[in-house]
């Protein structure tokens, strides 16, 4: 049998290096199976002549998480901030908690999951991270600066610290209950739908997809995934295909995005997002197995543009070696 789980603390009150990458590859606790990491973040900001806050500025800030192990595994690849609150929206099927950022001078705070079960699984625990795997893990937080927080910096400045803690099961994983695949988050790079209406997904034998998630905003930075001001004009309609056809149909983007709220349970719909969910049974086995296509993509056609950015989350399985 499986041991409780337990919460432990790995650091408390590390700083973190604003318009820099901060990098954490000691202090892990190795050998037990983890379920998730929590990341806490506290900035102190100092108002001073600056002006105009910024919407979600407390994930806004944080520009990419990178978790990879010794054996090449990478779970979160480049995941921005603004994507893992989507993804703890749905998995937590609630809001996630943070602090709104008020323009004024004070401490605001943002709590991630890095997530290794899938709560949204009948099966949860099928994808622990099994760490007597591994000799080394690193964390990589990219963070932006205040630039992130105000229009108008002024004098205006920010700094960060950051806690992690760790839910993990006590004791090591029975022969018969090691997990089969660990999970593995990324964000392709974004695309200018002006110039293509696709975004190519990677293909491989030991690769399943479990959710396509879709992200439209408006006056984005180019190449800078999640960027600008959501928005439910900009994709007419969305669907999956693939060489050997349209896996899903082009469906109206409303509909999408009152499917997303509908699935995950959300209190209303999330403007700009939806997606496409290939285990909405709860099973890994309808995973969407990459490897059998030669052409994988997230295909759509335009509504309105002014200055967009489509982006996407990809949560897939991949099978252990």
């Amino acid at each position: 049998m499986r041991a409780p789980t337990e919460f432990i603390k790995i650091l408390t009150g590390r700083v973190l290096n604003m318009g820099a990458l901060n990098s954490v590859n000691e202090g892990f606790p190795i050998g037990e199976a983890w379920r998730r990491l929590i990341l806490r973040i506290a900035y102190t900001e100092t108002h001073g002549s600056g002006s105009g806050t910024i919407a979600d500025a407390v994930y806004n800030c944080i520009k990419a998480i990178t978790l990879k192990t010794s054996r090449g595994w990478v779970l979160y690849n480049n995941v921005p901030g603004r994507a893992f609150y989507v993804l703890d929206k749905m998995k937590l099927m609630t809001d996630p908690v943070y602090t709104v950022f008020a323009g004024a001078s004070g401490t605001f705070y943002v709590y991630i999951n890095l997530w290794f079960v899938d709560p949204m699984l009948a099966r949860p625990e099928d994808t622990l991270l099994d760490t007597s795997l591994f000799n080394k893990i690193q964390l990589d937080i990219l963070m932006g600066g205040v630039v992130d927080f105000m229009t108008t910096i002024g004098t205006d400045t920010l700094t960060a610290t950051f806690d992690l803690y760790l839910e993990r099961i006590r004791g090591l994983l029975p022969a018969k209950v090691k997990p089969k695949e660990y999970v593995e988050i990324s964000c392709p790079a974004p695309v200018n739908p002006a110039s293509a209406t696709e975004i190519n997904l990677e293909r491989a034998d030991n690769k399943a997809y479990k959710r396509l998630i879709i992200n439209a905003c408006n006056a984005a930075i180019a190449g800078t995934p999640f960027s600008g001001t959501l928005s439910n004009n900009t994709i007419l309609q969305a669907g999956v295909d693939t060489d050997k056809g349209e896996l899903i149909n082009k469906i109206p983007w409303l509909v999408l995005v009152s499917e997303f709220k509908t699935q995950y349970e959300m209190e209303t719909a999330l403007v700009g997002w939806a997606g496409f969910d290939f285990t909405r049974d709860r099973s890994k086995m309808s995973a969407l197995l990459s490897g059998v296509f030669s052409r994988l993509r997230i295909f759509w056609d335009n509504d309105t543009l002014s200055t967009s950015q489509v982006s996407a989350i990809v949560e897939a399985l991949k099978q252990i070696a």
